[in-house]
């Protein structure tokens, strides 16, 4: 859990850095990252 953590808070830095030109590859990026987070969050049923 806090690996998968730790990769979403890297990639939200590394957009914050603007490691990454062009607004469209930042968005991707940011919603894989955040639809990784999400999934490794909820319950596992």
């Amino acid at each position: 859990m806090s690996r998968n953590s730790f990769r979403f808070w890297k990639g939200m830095a590394l957009i914050q850095a603007g490691e990454f030109g062009g607004s469209r590859a930042m968005v991707g990026h940011w919603s894989r990252s955040m639809a990784s987070w999400i999934f490794f969050m909820a319950p596992k049923s």
